[in-house]
């Protein structure tokens, strides 16, 4: 008798549980691994993880403090939820490119609070993201059978609604990007170096490239009128006075290089 009702009672779980499993839901992780962006602002550093933005306050940079975490759900669907790409910070928002969650607003008004502000979901995996004024230069790729790769320009004015109002292919897989002046400068994977012109936002086009010598490029930086590339093949400098012509001005290729920021001289 002990033996049916013991049954009965695991039966009933099972009904309880199957009844309620397509209301399961994700409400957190210890897991905080994985990171692949941080830009300083003030005294505090953002950092893009894997699962979410990282605030960390970095006054005593020997000590550097905790100060909020925010997560980005992905898709369940998805075995291994990485989405944490790049992000930029402008005001008091952070841009956050979240693979196939697209383009994620964070305000961070409040550091110990960062909210959800905004989205743009890409019809791709979003990668690299700089923001200038108030526009958001979103690079994006898909890698399967049919690869696409592209940059799209948004009008971020109105941070809880940014809108879509110009976008250009390029040839190879945009990873990340960085603007200057009128011109925005497109790690484009295989297809190096990709210059375009974003004088109208609403109708950029490529006005130059530099795809030599270099392989799997995957990170670019501007500083007094050069780009420095960042690829498997080293690092390479080009001279960009020229949009139209860049010409290789220097490079390193004792190692392989993933990332690439200027400071100083």
């Amino acid at each position: 008798m002990k033996r049916i009702a013991v049954i009965s009672i695991i039966m009933m779980l099972m009904a309880l549980g199957g009844a309620k499993a397509q209301n399961i839901e994700y409400v957190g992780s210890a897991l905080w691994s994985g990171i692949n962006d941080v830009k300083v602002a003030g005294n505090y550093a953002y950092c893009a993880f894997f699962n979410g933005l990282v605030i960390l306050d970095i006054t005593n940079p020997s000590s550097p403090n905790l100060v909020s975490q925010y997560y980005i759900g992905g898709d369940c669907s998805y075995p291994n939820i990485t989405t944490g790409q790049k992000l930029s910070v402008s005001e008091n928002y952070v841009y956050f490119t979240a693979d196939f969650m697209g383009l994620q607003i964070i305000d961070i008004s409040n550091p110990l609070n960062p909210h959800f502000a905004g989205e743009f979901i890409t019809p791709t995996y979003a990668r690299g993201i700089d923001v200038q004024g108030m526009y958001a230069y979103l690079t994006s790729i898909r890698t399967n059978q049919q690869p696409f790769s592209q940059i799209q320009i948004l009008d971020i004015s109105n941070p809880s609604n940014p809108i879509l109002i110009g976008s250009c292919h390029t040839p190879g897989g945009a990873r990340n990007i960085a603007v200057s002046g009128g011109y925005a400068y497109i790690a484009d994977e295989s297809a190096g170096l990709q210059i375009i012109d974003i004088n109208d936002p609403s109708n950029p086009y490529i006005l130059g490239n530099y795809d030599r010598d270099m392989t799997a490029m995957g990170d670019v930086a501007i500083s007094g009128g050069y780009a420095y590339l960042a690829s498997s093949s080293g690092l390479f400098i080009v001279n960009i006075s020229n949009p139209n012509h860049p010409t290789l001005a220097g490079s390193f290729t004792e190692y392989g290089v993933g990332s690439v920021s200027i400071a100083g001289d």
